[in-house]
């Protein structure tokens, strides 16, 4: 994951808090995909463009206003929360149709 983090931002990781787990079931014809949520709280270095997007800060209050999957827009309140989540969000044709949850306290 630092790695990763590093060569498509540039930014190096100090410090990040396991926080979940996305299940998205098959649907479509498609495979399952799993995603691992992960909550930097610590780095260092700059922001740089990459080959797949260009990098910038967004204000918390602004992230609403930006082109996410409904199911981002779920989860990403849980972030604030201590501990951990495992949830399970459904799409059925490219349409979000809903989730089930459990929260882990930390």
């Amino acid at each position: 994951m630092a790695r990763e983090v590093s060569q498509e931002s540039g930014l190096e990781m100090e410090e990040a808090v396991l926080t979940g787990l996305l299940t998205f079931p098959a649907s479509d014809g498609q495979d399952d995909w799993y995603a691992i949520v992960y909550l930097v709280t610590g780095f260092r270095g700059t922001t740089r463009a990459g080959p797949e997007a260009d990098i910038s800060w967004i204000p918390t209050v602004d992230l609403p206003d930006l082109p996410l999957w409904p199911g981002d827009r779920v989860f990403l309140p849980w972030l604030d929360q201590p501990g951990f989540f495992s949830a399970t969000f459904r799409y059925e044709r490219g349409e979000f149709v809903g989730h089930e949850v459990a929260f882990y306290p930390g």
